[in-house]
């Protein structure tokens, strides 16, 4: 895919992101993640896939 996409999947752990983040840094190492909503719709993060914290609606307005 190219572009950028955002999501925002609920309970999604800090500290994961932050693990997960590491972990990827000495690519081709790293961690794929899939995420799977209630209604068995599934998304596949691979390796290469950038996070990152979401801003809070304060600092997307100012």
């Amino acid at each position: 895919m190219n572009g950028t996409e955002i999501i925002a999947p609920l309970g999604f752990p800090d500290a994961l992101r932050s693990a997960r983040n590491d972990a990827v840094a000495d690519f081709p190492a790293g961690i794929d993640i899939l995420l799977v909503a209630d209604d068995g719709t599934v998304l596949g993060l691979s390796r290469t896939t950038r996070m990152s914290t979401p801003r809070s609606s304060t600092a997307q307005e100012n």
